[in-house]
């Protein structure tokens, strides 16, 4: 199943973009789509799960960031787009709920810094945004 290009018949729902290490885009961007990107991807047990998370900032924010798994590491982006939240608001919301986080200017600069961080064991997230994704295609 994780051989195919897509664990989905969806583009930007839980799209396998590289292998090795597993990593998956989706476009999870509301509460009831982040519950289930989190249980799809804790069904998947994986030893370390890496996001990359950017949000557009009309989503509640407050409300998303409280669903994300404290054991997750979390690299927070802007993205090129109006519409993006601020590293400077999601670093501000990861800190209130205690998260593992840092910020990056560019989701390809959150991607590359897990480069070094990742084994097979592991598995990235990119999601929060389909103008995130964007960016990685």
């Amino acid at each position: 199943l994780l051989n195919s290009s897509k664990l989905s018949n969806f583009r930007g729902r839980m799209e396998v973009y590289s292998n090795n290490p597993l990593t998956i885009l989706d476009g999870a961007h509301n509460e009831d789509g982040v519950k289930a990107l989190i249980h799809s991807i804790e069904k998947l047990g994986k030893q370390q799960v890496n996001v990359v998370y950017g949000a557009s900032n009309d989503k509640e924010l407050e409300t998303l960031f409280s669903l994300f798994p404290k054991k997750w590491t979390y690299h927070l982006t802007e993205f090129r787009n109006d519409r993006s939240t601020t590293c400077e608001k999601l670093g501000e919301i990861a800190k209130k709920n205690n998260l593992n986080y840092k910020l990056f200017d560019a989701p390809v600069k959150a991607l590359k810094a897990f480069d070094t961080m990742t084994n097979d064991k592991d598995l990235i997230i990119v999601f929060g945004s389909f103008f995130l994704l964007e960016e990685f295609y």
